[in-house]
């Protein structure tokens, strides 16, 4: 029969590929995880691990078990959060993985109203772009993502979604900052900065490219929203942006925005995502709710 501490050390095992690592993790001696280790492979009756002089590999009998040791631990960490809630505790952590886009204004928001609520739950905030936002979620390395126009993934299921249309955003006395609307291909002539390819602003660019059979060479590519916000508001040329990275520029007239009228840009979303068929921590449930509220007025 398992124990909950058989599979706790086998999964601190697994996930550092070292007896010495986990036994630290742990803080039990090394003998104490080898010796659970031995009664959980003599229990089933295969090696789970590989043993080599740099640590430990999984074996394929140790990889099976791990998937269903890692579920075990996610609905352990469920069932202590909602006895701390009927406990009245409210202790905890909500893991979030973002866009850069979701600093600059929604998140520091969602995250003041939420602390002021729950001052005992703490908050992790990671940075991707969309692409390692979907692959945060899919490892269960945060509760919740907020991506702009997220990969599609059939194991990550999109909870709420907000319209964010694509801008060509300049400063206020640029030639096009008048313009109601403006295609890709009216922008060729002007210095272009670009996100890098792992960023939903750019794979939608990259889209409306191929599709107008288009090739634009930005002068420009960064991992980083608010070089392309600086790049445009110092008028060094044209950075494609969504409403939520740029509305506090707009309102403060630092920076002109003009609708993109291809396809793609128009039918581009924010969306929040999670993991599909996880339970969330109760933590992370409440702080969907006000993040939920918050997207519905990016508008």
């Amino acid at each position: 029969m398992f124990h909950l501490s058989h599979l706790r050390y086998f999964y601190a095992v697994a996930q550092t590929r070292s007896i010495r690592k986990a036994a630290e993790s742990l803080h039990v001696a090394q003998s104490a995880v080898s010796r659970q280790i031995k009664n959980l492979e003599e229990e089933l009756g295969v090696p789970l691990f590989d043993r080599h002089p740099r640590g430990v590999r999984l074996t394929d009998a140790g990889q099976i078990l791990a998937k269903y040791a890692q579920q075990t631990m996610l609905n352990l960490d469920r069932i202590r959060s909602e006895i701390d809630d009927l406990r009245a505790l409210r202790r905890g952590t909500v893991k979030i993985c973002t866009v850069e886009a979701g600093l600059i204004d929604i998140l520091p928001q969602v995250i003041r109203d939420f602390r002021r609520r729950y001052p005992a739950v703490s908050v992790t905030l990671l940075t991707r772009g969309s692409q390692g936002v979907v692959d945060t979620i899919l490892n269960d390395d945060a509760d919740l993502g907020l991506a702009f126009n997220a990969p599609y993934h059939p194991d990550v299921e999109a909870v709420a979604t907000q319209p964010q249309r694509l801008y060509a955003a300049v400063a206020p006395d640029h030639a096009i900052a008048g313009k109601k609307q403006v295609k890709l291909s009216e922008l060729k002539a002007y210095p272009i900065a670009l996100p890098d390819t792992s960023f939903g602003i750019r794979q939608l660019v990259d889209q409306i490219q191929q599709s107008a059979q288009l090739r634009i060479e930005p002068v420009l590519t960064t991992d980083s929203i608010q070089m392309l916000v600086s790049f445009a508001r110092l008028g060094l040329g044209v950075a494609f942006l969504p409403f939520f990275a740029i509305k506090g520029e707009i309102r403060n007239e630092r920076i002109a925005a003009v609708p993109l009228a291809d396809h793609p840009a128009r039918n581009a979303n924010a969306e929040i995502i999670v993991h599909k068929g996880r339970q969330l921590p109760i933590p992370a449930e409440e702080f969907l709710d006000e993040l939920k509220k918050a997207l519905r007025l990016l508008k």
